[in-house]
């Protein structure tokens, strides 16, 4: 298998990792992704949604207070660095398919160094359901996963998350509710769902402005995600609709107000191994 080296942050020292080249469609989705600055970004159609999800993640974030050692899993350009940094973690491993997304996250760390207080980052340039080492067990006490599960919603990813967690580590992250995205509104402008037919995964094409571009994704079931979970220790915590976690700012159109009430949050919390 071809590889590719990915750069990595340990103690003020950049060092070198060599992990698998991915080709699949989301890296190559994002790969292509442009990185916009933050006037750019709040030009958006969307911007107003983006700091909503920003808002919810932030909320998710701080239900993981004390937690020093986390994985990112679908971490993109490190969009999230600032607030793990802000809750005070030593260490965050990013994992995404997309290898330049990876750069950039590690470009953004570089430049907000004195930023990041003792936070120290490694880059994983891999499906979150490839295995971790063995080396890995039990050793951080968060995986977040926003907005990527979709991308790799199989047994393996969450037998991936217990295989990291210590006991009393917890797993936060989002979803598309399963049963509200079928209720998307045609005339959204902002989203799109294309279903794929014959797809005994109910799998779908996503369009989001400015964000997605007609993605291939899975739909997570929310019952059969907490029945993998409990097989492999996680047990839920929390489940909610965006909206109850954060309330929805008035500036928000109505069309970014039905695409942030597709979207539920969770929290699952390792049990003794």
């Amino acid at each position: 298998m071809a590889q590719c080296e990915t750069s990595v942050q340990h103690s003020g020292t950049r060092h070198h990792l060599e992990v698998p080249k991915l080709t699949s469609a989301v890296a190559e989705h994002y790969n292509k992704m442009p990185e916009r600055t933050r006037t750019e970004r709040q030009a958006l159609r969307t911007a107003a949604l983006r700091k909503y999800n920003n808002l919810v993640k932030r909320a998710l974030i701080e239900q993981c207070s004390g937690a020093k050692r986390i994985v990112d899993l679908g971490a993109g350009k490190g969009g999230d660095l600032f607030k793990w940094a802000t809750l005070g973690a030593s260490k965050l491993l990013l994992v995404d398919v997309a290898s330049d997304s990876l750069q950039h996250a590690d470009m953004r760390y570089q430049h907000n160094r004195a930023c990041m207080g003792s936070m120290n980052i490694f880059l994983r340039c891999a499906s979150m359901a490839e295995p971790f080492e063995e080396e890995l067990r039990a050793q951080f006490d968060a995986v977040s996963c926003m907005f990527a599960l979709h991308y790799a919603f199989c047994e393996e990813t969450v037998r991936n998350v217990a295989h990291v967690l210590r006991p009393g580590g917890k797993f936060v992250g989002t979803i598309v509710h399963s049963g509200r995205l079928h209720t998307l509104s045609p005339l959204n402008e902002l989203c799109s769902v294309e279903w794929i037919e014959g797809s005994a995964d109910d799998e779908y094409y996503f369009t989001l402005c400015e964000a997605v571009e007609r993605v291939r994704e899975s739909l997570v079931h929310w019952h059969v995600l907490v029945r993998w979970c409990a097989k492999y220790g996680l047990r839920v915590h929390r489940v909610c609709n965006f909206t109850d976690l954060v309330t929805p700012k008035s500036h928000m159109s109505a069309d970014e107000l039905e695409v942030a009430r597709l979207y539920v949050a969770f929290v699952f919390v390792r049990t003794e191994v």
